[in-house]
């Protein structure tokens, strides 16, 4: 477990870039709201691109864990919008969501921190939240298919599927890739835009087309044949026999953002400094049983083997500008052996 310092100044390293003025364009201050409210987005007035960040409590059907926190700080993307569940309503002024947001519809690609709320200190805990594609679908999603967020496939065991009052994110922290230098700026937040998903070869599957635009007519053995998520930890293939269901899918990309299709899950999971969409399959039947698929992105983590939760970062800073220093020696050293060759 991390310590309350540290999470605090993971927490203070976000506020600190949040506030600083290079970025003013891109965030903002937040501030807090009910459950039972009608929350605001808000464009931000520079970009037409870019919402205004809010914190908001939402309140758990569980007594151990009674609060969490959202902090909005994404773009808008029409036309690649997907939704996740969220109690309360919702109202826009933006131009670009004037016809998107009512009271309890769909906002697009608002990219968010989901944090669970310490018992102390409710924003240390930001440590633990996750970058997640937001959408407000009212009470649908979470009450009809009891979804729930589960963590990585790759990491611990899910948590018992209780129904929530609002979001909730049992997962990891988003880290950069050590590929990038060892940086420790936080991989979606290094130059405060999300990142750019490659989802070209998607354009060119009639199926894919179909399912991000929201419905897919399927059989049962069809769906089990199209995602084969059985290593996924809450994946019950019994589900489809249920009137609503939410059978967890992540997308995944590689190294470059590209989107890699769901029939290579078993081998990709296991390459490494993979970039992890998580997201449900939100599978609703009609009348005359043929079952209706929609794919909810939840949240966005990088795999590169996870740094521990006791992570220091101020010596793991000083033993990478060692490392650099002794590289820049030995660079400097095999330029004057180099030279004295020649």
């Amino acid at each position: 477990m991390p310590t309350s310092s540290g999470r605090r100044g993971i927490y203070s390293a976000l506020t600190t870039l949040a506030n600083d003025p290079s970025y003013a364009a891109n965030f903002f201050g937040s501030e807090y709201t009910g459950v039972g409210e009608t929350f605001t987005i808000e464009e931000c007035p520079s970009s037409a691109h870019f919402l205004e960040p809010r914190f908001f409590p939402a309140v758990v059907n569980d007594d151990r864990a009674s609060v969490y926190s959202t902090l909005l700080i994404g773009e808008i993307d029409i036309g690649m919008g997907t939704r996740i569940g969220a109690k309360g309503n919702w109202k826009s002024g933006c131009r670009h969501f004037d016809t998107l947001i009512t009271n309890r519809t769909a906002c697009q690609n608002a990219y968010a921190f989901r944090a669970p709320s310490g018992a102390n200190d409710e924003l240390s805990d930001i440590y633990y939240g996750q970058l997640a594609e937001f959408d407000a679908v009212g009470t649908a999603v979470r009450d009809l298919t009891g979804a729930y967020d589960v963590q990585t496939p790759l990491i611990g065991n899910p948590p018992s599927p209780w129904t929530y009052e609002g979001f909730a994110t049992l997962g990891v922290p988003i880290y950069k890739s050590s590929r990038l230098n060892a940086n420790l700026a936080y991989h979606h937040l290094a130059d405060a835009f999300p990142l750019n998903l490659d989802r070209s070869w998607q354009k060119n599957c009639d199926l894919f087309i179909q399912l991000r635009k929201g419905a897919y007519w399927a059989t049962e053995q069809e769906l089990a044949m199209t995602y084969p998520c059985s290593c996924l930890p809450d994946y019950d293939c019994r589900s489809f026999a249920h009137e609503d269901v939410g059978v967890r899918q992540p997308e995944i990309y590689d190294q470059n953002n590209r989107l890699v299709p769901p029939w290579d899950l078993h081998s990709v999971l296991c390459q490494g400094t993979l970039t992890l969409m998580e997201g449900t399959l939100k599978i609703r039947r009609t009348s005359d049983m043929h079952p209706i698929v929609n794919f909810l992105a939840q949240s966005i983590t990088v795999l590169d083997g996870p740094l521990p939760f006791d992570f220091d970062a101020e010596t793991h800073s000083e033993s990478a500008n060692d490392s650099d220093t002794t590289s820049e020696d030995d660079a400097t050293t095999d330029m004057a052996t180099d030279g004295g060759s020649d």
